[in-house]
């Protein structure tokens, strides 16, 4: 689930897990993730920027 460090995907993240669901919560600040799958055991937490906006220009 994307963008699980606040809000809907949080709780969405949240609620899943909580009814066994065994799921990867990502975004791009590792604080917020960690926050988020703080409970459940059910949730991977990797921090990820997928818009490529930091990646160095290709040659």
């Amino acid at each position: 689930m994307t963008g699980a460090g606040t809000g809907t995907a949080r709780t969405a993240a949240r609620a899943f897990a909580a009814e066994g669901t065994h799921a990867v919560a990502t975004g791009q600040r590792p604080g917020p993730l960690e926050t988020t799958a703080a409970g459940p055991d059910r949730l991977t937490p990797p921090a990820a920027d997928i818009t490529g906006e930091r990646l160095p220009p290709v040659a």
